[in-house]
């Protein structure tokens, strides 16, 4: 009973306890102070690192074993499949050639070529072409001309030597129609209009050649001693009676490399050559020319560095003149890397015969006569680099600085005359050749581009500056700045485009009046030519060639313009080709 009392006892003290502290939480303890507990420093305290020392050092040694893996391998080497031999790659020969086409301005156009095939004891083919127009320019003379060419050429192989030969025969008709009728014959009092046939300006060419060369055969070996004799004939008569010229030259080149050392090479060389020249025109026998020349020299070739020293003595005879000519030649290369990047310089000089022919190739529209001299280069500083950047992109440029004792120029003649009507009159329709001491100054500047056999792009810019004598007042018709731009496109084997772009620029031209030379500035020739064939086979295609796109009144001569658009539209096909074998 006592021990139940207690635990009764204990259990009310409790209660009350509870009951007390529970009746004490409802009171309010209001505080009469104005003090605000803070801590001094606490965001700055709250932002330090904790430091802890660590007074304890444990220092555990542990050791350990690396047992390297053994690997079994076996060597099977995987067996190389037979090639596959399938047709003959050997690109597909044919015998004949042919393009025709017709243009405009009544102009027909053919080409024709016929060859052997493949041998190792010869080859032989004719060449035939023709390309002339007849259309007319408003106002001038009867413009039209005429190409024609003919050739016969062949080679024959013999183990050491080739021996090769060319005969063949050139017809070139063209009409000085350098001038208006209308404008020079106006004057005359009660007359009809004058009416100039062709035949009274026409200027025709007929050239003759054979070629013999006799040379020793290529070969990737060094120490050869390479050997070249060459000879040929020209024969050039025009539509004067007895006008005419005979051109004989021969050349012997010879050289060899000798090694001296491993990468050291030398070279030791020449060249003899004699060119005759016996011309006549109409009324007018000149003396006969002569020009012999030597040109010996040595090389030499040490890795990526190259010399040459060498000269050329030139004897010329003419007029009864006997002249010597001692010139340099000597040139100096240093390939930086070596088939990707070069540079060069040099010095050297040159005499030759300026021709009849020579001359109509540059200028057709002469007179009946003209001035035939040398053309004497008496020194020539030059440098330039030459670089491929990559397989399909490759660059040069350089400069040079020559000295002429003679350089040829285009005149107006006033001598030459028309006769109408029992009236002699100067049409000025005909250039001389006139020389003069010159220096010149050339830069130029090309790059070519090749990407696979798709698209061919060329760009080219040369610039000229002359240093005249007094005697001469300008450099008549040679103009200072030639660039020309050519691309060639092939879309998906079937498709080709061309596109050719010329410029030529800040040329002048002299205005004959009594007796006084005036300068006149040329304009600009700019020239835009655009191509287009189809490949309908591997043998036929069909083509359409637009020249002079812009319809620009072009003068490579004053007085001589040229047609506005010139369109001609044809086709090429081949024919009679040798067999591949289809097993």
């Amino acid at each position: 009973m006592n021990t139940q009392r207690n635990i009764y006892l204990v259990v009310a003290l409790m209660c009350g306890i509870y009951l007390n502290s529970f009746a004490q939480s409802q009171y309010d303890v209001i505080v009469g102070s104005n003090f605000s507990p803070t801590i001094k420093d606490a965001q700055e305290k709250i932002m330090q690192k904790a430091q802890i020392e660590d007074t304890v050092t444990i220092n555990k040694n542990v050791s350990y074993q690396i047992t390297p893996p053994a690997y079994m391998y076996q060597l099977l080497p995987e067996p190389i499949n037979a090639p596959k031999i399938g047709r003959d790659q050997i690109t597909r020969l044919y015998r004949n050639y042919i393009k025709f086409g017709l243009g405009n301005y009544w102009t027909p156009y053919v080409d024709f070529q016929a060859n052997s095939l493949r041998s190792t004891k010869y080859a032989f083919g004719l060449g035939l072409f023709h390309h002339s127009s007849w259309g007319k320019i408003k106002g001038y003379a009867p413009a039209s001309f005429s190409d024609t060419r003919i050739n016969l050429h062949g080679q024959k192989f013999f183990k050491n030597y080739t021996l090769e030969g060319e005969v063949g025969y050139k017809h070139l008709m063209v009409h000085n129609y350098g001038f208006q009728p209308d404008s020079i014959f106006t004057k005359a009092e009660n007359e009809k209009k004058v009416k100039i046939k062709g035949s009274d300006i026409d200027r025709q060419y007929h050239h003759t050649f054979a070629d013999v060369v006799y040379k020793s055969n290529a070969s990737i070996e060094k120490h050869k001693f390479n050997q070249t004799y060459t000879i040929g004939y020209d024969f050039l008569a025009d539509n004067n009676k007895k006008t005419y010229e005979h051109q004989l030259d021969a050349k012997v080149c010879m050289d060899k490399d000798v090694k001296m050392k491993k990468s050291f090479y030398m070279n030791f060389g020449g060249l003899l050559g004699v060119d005759y020249l016996h011309n006549r025109w109409q009324n007018t026998s000149l003396s006969d020319r002569w020009l012999v020349a030597i040109n010996p020299h040595a090389s030499l070739t040490y890795k990526e560095y190259f010399f040459k020293i060498g000269f050329n003595l030139v004897t010329t005879t003419q007029h009864g003149d006997v002249k010597v000519n001692f010139l340099p030649d000597i040139e100096a290369r240093l390939h930086i890397v070596p088939d990707v990047f070069s540079i060069y310089a040099g010095f050297d000089g040159k005499v030759e015969h300026l021709s009849y022919l020579d001359i109509i190739q540059e200028n057709p529209y002469l007179s009946d006569k003209i001035n035939l001299d040398l053309l004497e280069q008496k020194s020539r500083i030059y440098l330039g680099l030459q670089t491929g950047l990559s397989r399909s992109l490759t660059l040069g440029a350089g400069a040079s600085f020559a000295f002429y004792g003679n350089m040829p120029f285009f005149m107006p003649d006033t001598n030459q005359l028309f006769e109408y009507k029992d009236t002699m009159v100067a049409l000025q329709n005909s250039f001389d050749v006139i020389y003069a001491k010159t220096k010149v100054f050339n830069a130029f500047f090309n790059l070519n581009y090749k990407y696979k056999d798709v698209l061919t792009l060329g760009f080219n810019a040369k610039y000229y500056y002359y240093f005249l004598s007094e005697d001469l007042l300008q450099a008549w018709y040679k103009p200072a700045l030639v660039t020309s731009f050519n691309a060639n496109y092939i879309l998906l084997k079937k498709f080709v485009f061309k596109l050719d772009f010329s410029i030529q620029a800040f040329a002048h031209y002299p205005v004959l009046k009594n007796g006084n030379v005036e300068d006149k500035n040329m304009k600009p020739i700019v020239d835009f030519d655009f191509g287009f064939e189809y490949l309908w086979s591997k043998r036929l295609s069909f083509f359409a060639d637009f020249n002079n796109f812009p319809c620009q009144r072009n003068r490579i001569y004053q007085d001589y313009p040229n047609h506005r658009i010139n369109i001609l539209i044809g086709l090429k096909y081949t024919f009679g080709g040798e067999m591949i074998s289809k097993n």
